[in-house]
């Protein structure tokens, strides 16, 4: 075999394994919500299964609060969330679930003088998920965590409303 067809069949078995991890990807998109809570626009990143969008199923929803100063994007970029879920998907480890990944500033994730983000959290955006995305919309198909700030915001939700959330 010539080293050009050699090659040649080096870079289409690389491309058929890049297609085939392509194809086991989830979706992740920036989306907005208004809210009454924080009187403005309320990010998040989402993060839909592989299949989510020609499916049926229901899915567990994931909520990942990120640390003080954080945004929608800390745990897509920094904590690289969509690789590391796409992975342990990929090898069975967990089942496919929707993650929302809230931008709450400073806020610690709770009601504070200026935001008031537990409220836009758990009063808004959770409702909101479940009424527009395909959620397993009760405690048994919600989670919470979080880093840092996240986390205080995490254990503060899931002690306060341990009806809404299976773990935290």
């Amino acid at each position: 075999m010539t080293l050009k067809r050699h090659m040649r069949h080096c870079l289409m078995g690389l491309a058929l394994c890049c297609a085939a991890f392509a194809a086991q990807a989830g979706e992740v998109t920036l989306r907005v919500m208004k809210s009454a809570a924080l009187g403005a626009d309320f990010r998040y990143t989402l993060y839909l299964p592989d299949g989510y969008e020609s499916g049926r199923l229901r899915y567990p929803v994931l909520y990942l609060l990120h640390g003080n100063s954080g945004n929608e994007n800390d745990w897509l970029v920094k904590g690289q969330a969509q690789a590391t879920v796409d992975g342990l998907i990929q090898a069975g480890k967990v089942q496919p679930l929707i993650i929302v990944m809230p931008g709450g500033g400073s806020s610690w994730w709770v009601d504070g003088n200026q935001d008031k983000a537990e409220t836009a959290l758990i009063k808004e955006l959770i409702p909101h998920i479940d009424a527009s995305l395909r959620t397993i919309p009760a405690r048994e198909g919600r989670m919470m965590g979080g880093l840092s700030a996240g986390g205080f915001g995490t254990v503060s939700a899931v002690f306060k409303y341990p009806e809404l959330f299976i773990a935290g």
